[in-house]
């Protein structure tokens, strides 16, 4: 069951199902190991699909 968290890079609410990863709305967004492992060294807990969006860019822009 998804549980209500807040975003901790930009505070909104957001809903969560980490017991049931396939179902939560971060499943959605597609990226490498490496880009896994560089959010998860920043932030200790899930992001909201924004956040997560924009840090990708951002990675990918400067990896360009």
């Amino acid at each position: 069951m998804p549980e209500k968290k807040y975003c901790p890079r930009c505070y909104r609410e957001f809903l969560c199902d980490s017991n049931n990863v396939d179902l939560c709305e971060c499943s959605k967004i597609l990226m490498s190991e490496e880009e896994r492992e560089k959010i998860s060294a920043m932030y200790s807990d899930c992001l909201c699909v924004r956040c997560l969006e924009e840090l990708l860019n951002d990675f990918r822009q400067k990896k360009s």
